[in-house]
């Protein structure tokens, strides 16, 4: 069995350090993932119960925020009051000189006298029994009918059934959306009821008193994970228009953009009085709708008032958070990880590289150095079987040399047994191959000699054509006979390093070349080949100079593709056909011998060298020589051989 074949039995698939090390990282990376993930998982939930909290906070100070916003109304609301009531007497002044008819008052005039008396701007209204706006100062608030409205309906019609003068809270009117400061007088006959609405829209913006997007912008982009917060009176449902709920929309820091089903929401809010959610709370982005009732007051709008607030929640900074913190908690991981990694190398090294040293010394051991020592660690065990082992290696010592004599001993018979073998099967191939040559083509030759012989005493047959028969016929015996002297040396002496050079020039000597010129561009080039290789060369010139044609031109180049050498001889002649490429190595093809290429062929196949014909018929013959590594090199200036 040989050395990598014990090599094979004993080397095992993991080192025991491998072992170590592995089950030592697997524990620390199996504790650190634990721990770690709880650390995260704790962070994680952290940040979500921070939001949750914030966001609680954020709608209680919301609702809040807008309830005293309301409430201060409400304070300002008795400071218009005085002025309200002067306004109603001089509107029911005006209906007693009327005739108490309301439809022969000048609501213009009069509406003109009021401000002169008061100073505020006021607005005129006759509301019939069936709750119509039949007459106003107002146009957009023409025809307003209030049965569309049941619960403040329902309070006008007790106003015009009394007798008692009543007045409502500062609330923004259905026309015009300002901020408006009603009062309510019916009529004697109980048919109609007087309204008044002083418009204080224009000084409760000066003391900013109104301003809810002021609020709005107190939160939105400052609280985390609040996108936007929009607060909607209940003109948004009157009108079926969500942005008419907005008190100076475009006061607000987000812009306001239109949603499908923002106002289904703010219908249900209102209708249900209860907070409602918008989207899945598990999403990146979902949206609160909180309804926030008005304080308690005594005034028939009171069914009216209210305001609902939206808050767009996005929790992609959330997420960011969680995200930003998940990164840190993996990267602390892998830097334990990195850490128990060296403890487990520095563990691992302690315990095994007593043994790695003693390995190696075995390993010397076992190359042949049967006197190195076994090196000395430390520890008890270790050093019970460094003894051991000096023991074994002592006691196997004169085996192991006595067994590896032996073994070159039989190596060195096998090789010699398999060369001969060798030789013997390439010798029986060429003898095979020569006997086939010799016999055929001696046979035939000699059946043309006697052919011509028994045609010799019979009349009418030309004699000197005869001879000539059987003289070309002995000159075929002769070159056969010389071709088998050429093939018996062909690899009966090693391969040895040719210079290319040299070839060319034997072979320029060995033939007539008519004046064709030889150009030779391989330089130093040197071939492993057999010793006949400068034959094949010759060969190839004259089978140029035979066949060619009109050659004026022979070139020798050499390339390297792939560490392969490739050397290309060709000629300006005639070309080889599509057709004969393969057949012009064939024996016995061509117009001589047919024995030339055949022989170049089984010259360079001795080392494995290959040659083809790839030239283009017309143009000239073009041979490639295809050397493998090592076959090839490029000699020293000045060396030989």
């Amino acid at each position: 069995m040989s050395r990598a074949g014990d090599e094979r039995l004993i080397v095992p698939r993991y080192s025991l350090s491998y072992r170590l090390i592995s089950i030592l990282l697997l524990m620390g990376i199996f504790l650190i993932a634990i721990l770690f993930s709880a650390l995260y998982l704790n962070n994680s939930r952290s940040i979500e119960n921070e939001f949750i909290l914030s966001q609680n906070y954020t709608e209680q100070s919301l609702s809040t925020s807008v309830r005293l916003l309301q409430e201060t109304l409400f304070i300002y609301d008795a400071a218009y009051e005085p002025a309200l009531q002067a306004a109603m007497s001089e509107y029911l002044l005006s209906l007693n000189a009327s005739g108490w008819d309301p439809g022969n008052m000048d609501l213009q005039d009069l509406q003109e006298r009021i401000y002169q008396e008061t100073g505020y701007r006021a607005d005129l209204f006759v509301i019939s029994d069936e709750g119509v706006i039949t007459r106003s100062t107002d146009d957009s608030e023409m025809g307003l009918d209030f049965k569309q409205f049941p619960e403040f309906y329902q309070n006008l019609t007790s106003i015009r059934l009394g007798d008692v003068y009543a007045s409502d809270s500062i609330i923004q009117s259905l026309g015009t959306g300002e901020f408006r400061k009603y009062g309510y007088q019916p009529t004697p006959d109980h048919r109609n009821i007087l309204e008044i609405s002083l418009d204080v829209d224009d000084l409760i913006s000066r003391v900013n008193l109104s301003s809810f997007s002021t609020i709005s912008n107190m939160y939105t982009g400052s609280v985390p994970g609040v996108k936007s917060v929009f607060i909607f009176g209940k003109l948004a449902v009157f009108r079926n228009d969500p942005k008419e709920g907005l008190q100076h929309p475009d006061h607000y820091k987000v812009s306001y953009t239109t949603l499908t089903d923002r106002l289904d929401h703010i219908k249900e809010a209102f209708a249900s009085k209860n907070n409602i959610v918008a989207g899945d709370p598990g999403a990146n982005e979902y949206r609160r709708y909180m309804y926030v009732p008005s304080p308690e007051t005594t005034g028939p709008s009171l069914s009216e008032l209210g305001h609902v607030i939206e808050i767009t929640y996005d929790l992609q900074e959330i997420r960011d958070r969680q995200h930003s913190a998940l990164l840190t908690y993996l990267f602390g991981g892998v830097c334990c990880i990195i850490m128990v990694m060296l403890v487990a190398f520095v563990i691992t090294r302690y315990i095994t590289h007593p043994i790695d040293q003693i390995v190696a010394d075995i390993e010397i051991i076992s190359d042949g150095a049967y006197d190195h020592p076994i090196t000395h660690t430390h520890g008890f065990e270790f050093g019970r079987l460094e003894t051991s082992i000096g023991k074994m290696v002592h006691h196997l010592k004169d085996d192991i040399i006595s067994i590896r004599q032996k073994s070159d001993d039989l190596d060195h018979e096998l090789g010699q047994r398999i060369a001969a073998e060798e030789s013997l099967r390439t010798a029986n191939r060429k003898l095979n191959l020569l006997s086939s040559i010799t016999r055929h083509d001696i046979l035939n030759q000699l059946s043309v000699i006697t052919g011509a012989i028994e045609l010799l005493p019979e009349e009418g047959c030309s004699s000197l054509y005869l001879i000539e028969i059987i003289q070309r016929s002995v000159a075929n015996i002769h070159k056969q006979i010389s071709f088998t002297r050429l093939y018996e040396q062909m690899g009966s002496h090693q391969p040895e390093w040719q210079r290319m050079d040299e070839m060319v020039m034997h072979a320029q000597e060995g033939i007539s070349l008519h004046g064709i010129r030889i150009e030779n561009t391989v330089g130093r080039l040197e071939l492993y080949a057999d010793p006949m290789a400068s034959r094949a060369v010759f060969n190839l010139f004259e089978n140029a100079v035979r066949h060619g044609g009109e050659v004026s031109l022979i070139t020798l180049d050499f390339k390297v593709i792939d560490s392969e050498g490739i050397i290309v001889i060709s000629d300006d002649g005639y070309g080889v056909p599509v057709g004969e490429k393969e057949k012009i190595f064939e024996r016995g093809f061509g117009t001589n011998t047919g024995l030339g290429l055949f022989l170049v062929r089984e010259i360079f196949l001795i080392t494995e060298i290959n040659i083809e014909e790839n030239g283009v018929a017309g143009q000239g013959a073009r041979f490639e020589i295809h050397v493998p590594e090592g076959a090839w090199r490029m000699a020293e200036d000045g060396a030989s051989g």
